[in-house]
């Protein structure tokens, strides 16, 4: 979640299969500049948090944060 501008950013694994992406798309149209990706069932609790405004400002996930090393 981007505290500045409340935008919420998501990593995780690119999806390249292409019956994937035509299900992906059958839902929402994927523009040129878009991807899509999925994340791990273990997301969702973090990803509601951030929409609903619950979640914890300034915690990161395991691991070095790559603009702080």
């Amino acid at each position: 979640m981007d505290e500045d501008t409340g935008e919420i950013w998501f990593q995780g694994e690119t999806v390249t299969d292409p019956a994937e992406l035509a299900e992906a798309a059958r839902h929402s149209p994927i523009g040129a500049s878009e991807s899509v990706v999925k994340l791990p069932p273990v997301m969702r609790a973090i990803v509601m948090e951030a929409v609903n405004g619950t979640y914890e400002r300034g915690r990161q996930g395991p691991g070095p944060h790559p603009r702080r090393d």
